[in-house]
């Protein structure tokens, strides 16, 4: 079942909390906490970057938060801290620095408008979040139940989280997009995990895995994000992303602009070769005054070497120094576009995110009660990954695993692969559809082109072998025994020839799988496809092309 949060989390935010205006600008990389310093370089604590309008309420005292100067301390969150943004106003990065290899804590950002309570313990690691109002971006890492971590107020349901395949283990973990709607509705997007509501999700999961949810009372929406992509889900995820690596604000750009003119490049290390030449010069003075015929040659050869060489080292630098000369040209350049970049990042951040896609009936999810032939691919998946887990479990798969154990694991998960793929290849072969709402058989006969035709059965479901009826629609398909008791070959046009009506809507041939010509006194079987609104009553099967009188047979579903 959903879990739906009853406890009641906060006092009010007082005075100012929910106010418009934005506040100092943040300092340096989008603001980030790490501009600060810390006093104890292995301290941990809960840290928090902001931009904009943003309070902490703490001990019964609303504090402005603002970016922290370079050089000095970063913001510090404290546990029962209740954090709220203005408008056009963020709170991001909201973790415990300094820890390292847990497995259990969270990552918050808030984007305008919205509110949390933090709860940590003494050493300073959150253990759950309490979102209070607003949009978030969330990320949560436990032992124990997610919906013990990530809490929402009475009234709005919290979503149950699964991984894409099997069950979660000892570690529970998930992260993305929570909006707690004014409506009392909750959306959910491009999450990591699975979203499932009262045991309810889309049927085709891989789908929908990183979709967009909306829960609102006892219903849920589910909305493929890669057919339908959202304003509102694509403004949020691109906002976080320019918070994390976007310049807030110019003082640090400046001061790095100032920097790069006050240090152009220079020209190093042409002091040494003039220095080299003029030593060999002096050798070849030195030597001239021995009178040594052998000291004077050796001098004006190393000469020579030291002259032929300053010319090509001279070459050398002269290249090295233009490419210097354009590298710090291009690091001036790039500076200034980041500077006049500055100010559309912040009229971008405050600037309202758009609206959602308005909700569907069609996206509605709905719990069908199917009749299943096999288990379908995600069934069969999910049954192999429990097993490779229980495997693991069985046999200590671990650093201290013995030889024995490591071989009856192998052995295991062959045979937990073999079996799978026997399973896949038994959900090919199906005959017919493997996920069934209605079927019927029967014995209905007609004679159309010189044939003889059998309708024996009719199917109508979800599922055809690893396919999904797309949503708000069925499969449907009628079973065909055709015989040519004719003395020549007969030639069948399906596509011209058969339809179906449903609930008086005509309905064109999805696909078939009997053979298209029949030899003399011989019969072929297989079904003709169609894609029906799941909601139809009433369907009738038609044999016959425009110009010809149709055949109808009544399909009993």
């Amino acid at each position: 079942m959903a879990e739906k949060n009853t406890k009641k989390t906060g006092m009010g935010m007082g005075a100012g909390m929910g106010a418009p205006g934005m506040g100092a600008p943040a300092a340096g990389m989008g603001g980030a906490a790490g501009m600060g310093r810390s006093s104890n370089k292995d301290e941990t604590f809960i840290t928090c970057s902001v931009f904009g309008d943003v309070k902490v309420i703490r001990g019964g005292r609303t504090i402005k938060l603002e970016a922290p100067k370079e050089g000095s301390e970063p913001i510090k969150i404290e546990d029962g801290d209740r954090i709220g943004t203005g408008s056009g106003s963020y709170a991001w990065g909201i973790s415990s620095a300094g820890m390292v290899g847990v497995d259990e804590g969270a990552n918050l950002a808030l984007f305008p408008n919205s509110e949390a309570v933090i709860h940590s313990n003494a050493a300073n690691r959150i253990t759950s979040l309490d979102l209070l109002k607003g949009l978030f971006s969330v990320s949560a890492t436990t032992k124990g139940k997610i919906g013990d971590m990530i809490r929402l107020p009475s009234g709005y349901a919290l979503a149950e989280f699964k991984p894409l395949f099997g069950e979660f283990k000892k570690i529970k973990s998930t992260a993305g997009f929570i909006e707690l709607g004014s409506d009392g509705s909750v959306t959910y997007f491009n999450f990591t995990t699975r979203i499932l509501h009262n045991g309810i999700e889309p049927e085709d999961r891989i789908s929908f895995f990183n979709g967009k949810f909306v829960i609102k009372g006892n219903a849920m929406y589910a909305m493929n994000l890669n057919k339908n992509p959202d304003p509102r889900c694509a403004a949020a995820k691109d906002t976080l992303m320019t918070l994390a690596s976007q310049f807030l604000s110019t003082d640090p750009l400046k001061k790095a602009l100032d920097i790069l003119e006050k240090n152009p490049p220079g020209a190093f290390g042409t002091e040494n070769i003039s220095s080299w030449v003029e030593t060999q010069r002096n050798e070849v003075k030195r030597a001239e005054e021995t009178g040594d015929p052998s000291l004077i040659m050796l001098a004006k050869r190393q000469l020579e070497a030291a002259e032929k060489s300053s010319k090509s080292l001279a070459k050398d630098q002269a290249r090295d120094m233009a490419e210097e000369e354009k590298e710090y040209e291009r690091k001036k350049e790039a500076t200034r576009k980041m500077i006049a970049k500055v100010p559309e990042t912040v009229a971008k951040l405050k600037a309202p995110l758009p609206a959602y896609l308005p909700l569907r009936d069609g996206d509605r999810v709905t719990k069908k009660d199917v009749v299943r032939k096999v288990k379908n691919y995600d069934q069969i998946l999910d049954a192999q990954q429990n097993m490779g887990e229980q495997l693991a479990e069985k046999y200590n798969i671990s650093a201290r695993a013995t030889p024995g154990d490591i071989m009856a694991y192998v052995s295991g998960k062959t045979k937990s692969q073999d079996d799978m793929k026997k399973k896949v290849m038994e959900l090919i072969n199906q005959k017919g559809l493997t996920a069934l709402t209605k079927s019927a058989d029967m014995n209905a006969k007609f004679t159309y082109q010189k044939a003889d035709y059998t309708v024996f059965r009719a199917e109508k479901g979800t599922e055809l072998k690893m396919a999904r009826a797309p949503s708000g629609t069925e499969f449907l398909i009628v079973f065909l025994k055709i015989t040519n008791n004719t003395k020549n070959e007969i030639f069948i046009s399906p596509d011209q020839s058969f339809s179906l009506l449903a609930d008086g809507q005509q309905v064109a041939l999805g696909n078939y799988t009997f053979a298209t010509n029949v030899d003399p006194g011989k019969t072929t079987e297989g079904y003709a496809f169609f894609k029906v609104p799941e909601n139809a009553k009433k369907f009738v099967f038609m044999a016959g092309n425009k110009s010809e009188k149709k055949q109808n047979i009544d399909l009993d579903l």
